[in-house]
């Protein structure tokens, strides 16, 4: 044992360290709701721009590709398929590498891989070639510039999250009205090859985007350390050698999530078996305070400690089963403070990081409308200890295991309703693109100018900036049911492709390309609001990434798919049906989620511990459409628990 404490720099008799959830706030980035938040936006902005403008835009040199490889559509559209496909698929790890370096670097990253997948793709000598260069390594560096600029918005922006990410997402329709006539002109004025040479150059300059993505800094200890002395007058609880105890300053009676943090906890016992007593009746402490691994530190010997226990943190009780810690108190070593300094600062560990709608509509945020309070709660940092992963590669940082574990997890695709809104995207998102792709290429077989035929991708831009903004405002008036009016937008996307191949005139594929760019702004820009209202907030970052990279799969064999079908019978309008069809599918598996068997309820949780007994109590009461805090009863004893160490041969001396 003395070696061990020498080792660690402890000994006997060391002075007791004790501090409060203030030092802990002091370490938990708080956003600043505007400010360089701004300057966040317009580089999300500009990202969005480059990587949808050239993402969608990809049917403007269809043609170009087919007549020069000599291959046949449904091949070529593969190319473009692929790009918007991997981006998708790669949201689980670019947020892995996101989570572990920041958005900065992994964006100024995406954005070189992108620039060389363009360059490189002008050398290529067939479409197979073109596939890996301009649609694998293009689509991965426009993944590593979408995904970061999506969450260093939310990580930057609460209360006003709603307005700066639709700024944000606005790109999206900006980039394919700038695009869509530029590429055009670059075609008409050049070969595709410079043309993709000069794509490749602004595409590099993604890099300025990802150096003014800084990261948000936490704004660190405001008042010096008490002296021990001091601080061990005023809280009878102390802990010797290297344990903090963090006491919370005010206990939000029954909220749903603690005011606390959820972080790694500590809980050691001595080696000679001390054991755990209470004045009135003995309560293992060890089932309110979990133990975990620590690599870098030994066990040490805690003080006897007396505390009242209080309500429990209800997200490790119910939905994790492992209950870590009580709610007014927080047990943490000083070293292991240290180490979640950085941890506090990583935004996949924001449970809300994907959520694009206004924070006032989150069950969370209404039972504790406190901002500090509610960024607590949100923050979740996995230990080691109650890290059940499939990945278990060591050679993974954590940051990057914890996020892919989170993202990756199949274990919710056991949700009947998860499941089913997975499946109906799998059926929208194989029509999704069909428009996109074949829309121009339809148009100049329709016998009208290529410059006009080009124009209806812009067409579709503007349109689905101002569909954006509308569904946003819907959406954050709670007046209508945000499902409902992705339902609806789906639903009437399915059947204005359906209707398009009866679009023969130029003014009627203008009025479509309208119509459609309303409905798909609705149908992509509602999807983390819906996840959170039917599957909750805990749920958020495990749908979504397994809901991106369903759409991922879905969106690279849409395109060729219809693509295949043109070059059976040499027409589009079968693609089009096709392509509608698919998109209804999709809607009607949605519209399947307002039956009774799919729909969801609030539960109120309350915990507390029985007055006479040990065992804590749970109360669920059932709560539509709202979640309401539930106060304690006032007679409610709780009593209290003294965990001794004193071993039994110091009790008979």
């Amino acid at each position: 044992m003395p070696s061990k404490e020498k080792k660690n720099g402890l000994q006997n008799g060391q002075d007791e360290y004790m501090a409060s959830t203030n030092e802990v706030d002091a370490y938990i980035p708080t956003p600043p709701d505007g400010g360089w938040g701004w300057v966040i936006v317009a580089a999300s902005l500009v990202c969005n721009i480059i990587v949808d403008g050239i993402g969608y835009t990809f049917g403007i040199f269809l043609l170009e590709f087919t007549t020069f490889f000599k291959e046949s559509k449904s091949k070529v559209a593969l190319v473009g398929s692929v790009q918007v496909g991997t981006y998708l698929c790669v949201g689980p790890i670019v947020s892995a590498l996101t989570n572990k370096f920041g958005c900065r670097p992994v964006c100024m990253a995406g954005s070189v891989i992108a620039t060389i997948g363009f360059a490189v793709s002008t050398f290529s000598p067939n479409v197979e070639i073109l596939i890996l260069t301009y649609g694998v390594i293009g689509g991965f560096g426009f993944g590593m510039m979408y995904l970061p600029a999506i969450v260093s918005v939310g990580f930057y922006f609460e209360k006003k999250r709603a307005i700066a990410t639709g700024i944000g997402v606005c790109g999206s329709g900006v980039g394919m009205f700038i695009f869509a006539p530029f590429s055009r002109y670059l075609l008409d004025t050049l070969e595709w090859k410079s043309a993709l040479l000069i794509l490749s150059g602004i595409v590099f300059n993604g890099m300025v985007c990802g150096m003014l993505m800084r990261p948000l800094a936490a704004p660190g200890k405001k008042k010096p350390k008490e002296n021990v002395t001091d601080m061990i007058s005023k809280s009878k609880p102390i802990v010797k050698n290297k344990f903090l105890v963090l006491d919370s300053a005010k206990p939000t009676s029954g909220a749903a999530y603690s005011s606390v943090p959820n972080m790694a906890m500590h809980s050691t016992r001595t080696e000679d078996n001390s054991t755990s007593k209470s004045k009135d009746k003995p309560i293992d402490a060890s089932k309110y305070i979990a133990s975990i691994p620590d690599d870098d530190l030994d066990r040490a010997e805690v003080e006897p400690l007396v505390q009242k226990i209080g309500f429990l943190d209800v997200e490790d009780r119910i939905h994790q089963s492992s209950p870590r810690r009580a709610h007014d108190l927080t047990f943490i070593s000083e070293a292991n403070l240290n180490k979640i300094k950085t941890d506090l600062s990583r935004p996949m560990y924001r449970k809300d990081i994907f959520y694009s709608g206004s924070i006032m509509n989150i069950q969370q945020f209404k039972s504790q409308p406190d901002m500090k309070d509610y960024i607590r709660s949100v923050t979740s940092i996995p230990s080691m200890h109650m890290e059940k992963t499939c990945f278990t590669c060591e050679w993974i940082p954590k940051p990057a295991r914890d996020t892919l574990s989170e993202m990756l997890d199949v274990k919710l695709l056991k949700n009947p309703t998860f499941l089913l809104i997975c499946f109906g995207n799998v059926l929208a998102m194989l029509g999704f693109y069909v428009p996109f792709v074949y829309i121009v290429d339809r148009a100049i077989s329709l016998e009208i100018d290529e410059s006009k035929a080009a124009f209806l991708l812009s067409i579709i831009g503007i349109t689905n900036t101002i569909g954006r903004v509308l569904a946003g405002f819907l959406a954050d008036l709670r007046k209508i049911d945000s499902l409902m009016i992705n339902n609806v937008a789906m639903l009437l996307l399915g059947i204005s492709t359906m209707l398009a191949p009866f679009c023969n005139t130029y003014p009627l594929l203008c009025a479509f390309a309208a119509f459609f760019g309303l409905c798909v702004a609705a149908y992509i820009s509602l999807t983390s609001i819906i996840i959170c209202d039917l599957l909750g907030l805990e749920n958020l970052t495990n749908a979504f990434g397994l809901l991106t990279l369903a759409r991922g799969i879905s969106s690279t064999a849409g395109p060729p798919l219809a693509g295949a079908v043109y070059d059976l019978n040499n027409s589009y309008d079968t693609s089009f049906y096709l392509g509608g069809a698919l998109v209804i599918g999709g809607a009607l598996c949605h519209f399947l989620l307002k039956l009774p068997c799919f729909s969801t309820s609030d539960r109120v949780v309350e915990i507390g511990l029985a007055e006479d007994g040990p065992e804590p109590i749970i109360h669920m009461e059932e709560v539509k459409p709202e979640v309401e805090v539930i106060s304690p009863p006032a007679a409610a004893k709780i009593p209290e628990i003294v965990i001794d160490s004193t071993s039994d041969r110091e009790k008979e001396d």
